[in-house]
Parts: structure tokens; sequence; C-alpha cells
């Protein structure tokens, strides 16, 4: 992948998706054959975006990514490569809509009660109360929603 041919500044991005693919399960590295992109919920995402969306969102490993952490941390070092090569999305919801980060702000995340949130948040406030009534589906897959009583 990487040779004394290789461009300095194709270096860095490989370096970046290297380190990425190694932290993540193979199912998901093979989804990001093509570097930058994976199409998720009617987006694009790339994986960079995935890390920090799962730290973000999550707080822990999880959906095929490994040390969410520790590569949070390494992406936010890596932000002005990671904008400067398009390997970061600039606006990023959850699954039920709510932004997690907008202009690549990920560093702070998201203020939901400014004015430019509110309509992320009145969207994603419609969606949970769809899946709440089983009309939304943000994984594309049959989910259960059960009483806490159950």
């Amino acid at each position: 992948m990487i040779s004394k041919h290789t461009p300095p500044d194709q270096k860095k991005g490989l370096k970046i998706m290297i380190y990425l693919m190694q932290n993540c399960e193979e199912c998901i590295a093979r989804m990001y054959v093509v570097p930058q992109m994976h199409f998720e919920n009617g987006e694009y995402l790339t994986l960079a975006s995935q890390f920090i969306r799962q730290w973000l969102n999550n707080g822990d490993d999880g959906h095929g990514l490994n040390n969410v952490e520790e590569v949070y941390k390494y992406l936010r070092e890596k932000k002005d490569l990671l904008i400067q090569y398009h390997m970061v999305d600039e606006n990023v919801q959850n699954l039920f809509g709510f932004p997690v980060w907008t202009n690549y702000q990920f560093e702070t995340g998201v203020d939901l009660t400014s004015p430019e949130s509110a309509s992320y948040v009145e969207m994603a406030m419609k969606n949970v109360e769809k899946m709440q009534q089983g009309k939304y589906d943000p994984c594309w897959m049959s989910l259960q929603v059960r009483d806490k009583g159950v």
C-alpha cells in the first residue's frame, strides 16, 4: 500500500486509514474497500466519522469498531488532516437523527439548544415517536419496542 514512491501527502491519509482498519472487525473493513465512504441510514459516512460517532454517541466499542476511545483521541489529533483529505464528515447525526456534531466540531459536540440545532432536534423527536409506534427503523431491521414493564 505505502511504498517509497507514494507521495508524502498521500502517505499521511493512508497511514490514518491503516490505523482505522486495524481497529475494526473484518466485516467493517470490507465495507471500506472504497477507502472513504460507507452508506448507512441514507447517508455516506467515512470510517473516521464512524469511530468518532461511536465514541460520542455510545462511549464504548461496538458495531465492529474496537478501541474507539483511543481511536477518537488519535483522530482529534489528526483533525486538520482528516478535513484536508475529506476523511471526516462535516455534520453527523445518530441513527435517530440527533446531531452528534456539526461544522467538523467533533471535539466539542453539538449544543442541542442552539437555533441551528432546532430543526435536527425536531426531526429526531419525530423519529423517536415513530419508533415507539413501530413505524421507524433506523437500522433497517425489525426492532422490537418493549414496554419497560415487560
